[in-house]
């Protein structure tokens, strides 16, 4: 399929599937069994996008962990991240079960840290993910500072699942505050009114 990139699924789960229209175009720069690293450019310079799928081995996390701070070391320009990390931050993230506390990761905060990035925060439903009683908020959007200050009134949204037990994520990216240096790429698009991307993880099977 063209306009398109994906990295397959492993067993029943995971995968991630990027697709742009044609008015767009996307450089891959990077790819992780957990994540997809691309760039893209508009009117208002270059950014980075980081479209993260975490594994559901909690021993896999280290990985994605380091390779995120290892990439964070090269990115000079906004940068956004998201996806389902399948993981959480604090216990206020869970609900209707005690052993998924596991997930709350310190590693997972310091790996924010030292990428210099920041919670985006959401509007909607508290959760992102269930599975009979249990609730908990495995998706999100982070961002670092650049971003933060050229998207100021960037909001995201939990949008109502469809045919996944997770729920997309809509960034509202409003209107940029203020130009972002160009560098050079050869490439450029235009976003539509009103300004937004939605971040859909293809998933052949749950966290």
């Amino acid at each position: 399929m063209s306009n398109s990139h994906r990295i397959e699924a492993w067993g029943f789960s995971g995968g991630i599937w990027l697709l742009w229209r044609n008015n767009v175009c996307v450089e891959i720069k990077l790819q992780h069994f957990q994540f997809l690293h691309f760039s893209l450019r508009v009117d208002f310079g270059e950014m980075e996008f980081t479209g993260v799928y975490g594994s559901p081995q909690l021993a896999m996390h280290c990985y994605l962990w380091e390779n995120l701070c290892q990439l964070a070391s090269y990115v000079q320009s906004p940068w956004y991240v998201a996806g389902d990390f399948n993981a959480i931050l604090s216990a206020d993230e869970i609900r209707g079960s005690t052993t998924s506390l596991r997930r709350c990761c310190r590693r997972f905060q310091n790996c924010m840290d030292t990428c210099s990035l920041e919670d985006l925060g959401y509007q909607g439903p508290q959760f992102t993910w269930h599975r009979g009683l249990v609730w908990e908020r495995l998706d999100r959007a982070l961002a670092n500072q650049s971003w933060l200050q050229t998207f100021p009134s960037a909001q995201v949204f939990h949008l109502p699942t469809l045919c996944s037990d997770h729920c997309p994520l809509l960034i509202d990216l409003g209107v940029p505050q203020q130009p972002v240096p160009l560098q050079g790429l050869p490439f450029r698009f235009q976003i539509g009114m009103p300004q937004c991307l939605v971040v859909l993880f293809a998933e052949n099977g749950s966290s």
